[in-house]
């Protein structure tokens, strides 16, 4: 009898252990390590199909498929995975999956993202140089931009986003800026007493107040229900932006104002990069500067080909005297002036 019921206790015993020992690996499983940054709740789950040992790289952008930044990475992810020969997985992640610009760029400083496409917006809350890319009329030629902004100035600008964990690679293309409207608007004057839907800028929020516009920061999405309800009158934004978000359904007036030329820096976490092997990063950089060298010569006539196609859908644009817009907004320039470098306004102005 008292083998029976040791046996008994014996296989008990064995039963709890072993159920205890299935439960515990089920939560450190599904536990992230207290070492490993926490994923955002927008982030998908892992990929249970990528193989072991392969490096996975979170690209994040918030514009959609079609977008200019999402066609770049996809050719950026054609490449790096050609060139490791698989050993990457570069994983793109549109539509804001992954959160708005500032939060894309705050996940790629704290690595929780490794790569973002953003355009220059939310930067100057991080570093105040990039001020100067959001002055109204400052570039009016991107082609004559990109050697600044490729080199030293811009690698000045990109360099001090080291200090909050980033590593500034390159300056993609986002366009310039348009407004949009339920009204035509052709000379400054016609902005007076105008709701505007804006970036959470204030360089920009600044030069629509400049106008005599009341600028009224809000997201596309938000926009696109305010302006049906009457709370807002138009938007500004870049054509592509316009284009896929199909802006031109509520607000069919569209101004060729280039009010702001909208630069793009392609970001990645400063740690991530630098852990990188050393064949890989090569591979890394090679893909990237590809991928940008695509991303600009698509973007070059990008905005006459969407105009053209946004014309036969009923929107109507307009021409607009832009060095009477530049003279409107030229007061932006005495608010900031003592919060911009003014060596880079000179840099850019020699080059316009």
């Amino acid at each position: 009898m008292k083998k029976k019921c040791m046996i008994s206790f014996l296989l008990a015993s064995t039963l709890i252990l072993s159920l205890t020992a299935c439960q515990s690996g089920q939560l450190n499983a599904s536990a992230p390590s207290s070492s490993a940054p926490a994923e955002t709740s927008a982030t998908p789950p892992a990929d249970s199909s990528v193989k072991p040992g392969v490096i996975v790289i979170k690209a994040a952008v918030t514009a959609n498929e079609e977008g200019a930044h999402t066609k770049g990475l996809m050719k950026m992810k054609e490449a790096i995975e050609k060139y490791t020969d698989g050993a990457v997985d570069f994983q793109v992640y549109t539509n804001s999956q992954l959160g708005s610009e500032r939060e894309i760029v705050e996940g790629v400083g704290l690595g929780t993202i490794e790569v973002g496409v953003v355009s220059t917006g939310p930067l100057p809350n991080f570093v105040p140089d990039f001020m100067v890319l959001d002055l109204p009329y400052l570039i009016r030629d991107k082609a004559k931009a990109f050697p600044l902004l490729d080199g030293e100035v811009g690698r000045s600008m990109l360099d001090q986003l080291e200090n909050i964990g980033i590593r500034g690679v390159n300056f993609w293309d986002n366009g310039f800026r348009y407004i949009t409207s339920v009204k035509p608007i052709i000379n400054p004057e016609d902005m007076k007493g105008m709701k505007i839907r804006t970036m959470e800028n204030e360089v920009h929020m600044e030069t629509f107040k400049e106008l005599g516009a009341t600028p009224t920061p809000m997201s596309i999405s938000e926009f696109l229900t305010a302006v049906q309800q009457g709370t807002v009158d138009g938007h500004e934004n870049v054509m592509v932006s316009i284009s896929m978000n199909k802006v031109y359904e509520v607000n069919p007036s569209i101004s060729l104002t280039e009010h702001f030329y909208s630069a793009a820096p392609f970001l990645v976490n400063k740690a991530f990069y630098e852990g990188l092997p050393t064949d890989i990063r090569e591979a890394f950089d090679k893909a990237e500067k590809e991928a940008m060298e695509w991303e600009r010569n698509y973007c070059a006539d990008l905005d006459e080909s969407l105009m053209e196609d946004m014309k036969s859908k009923g929107a109507q644009f307009y021409e607009v005297d832009k060095d009477k817009w530049a003279a409107a907004t030229a007061g932006v320039y005495d608010v900031y002036k003592d919060k911009i470098n003014p060596e880079l306004i000179e840099k850019f102005r020699a080059a316009a």
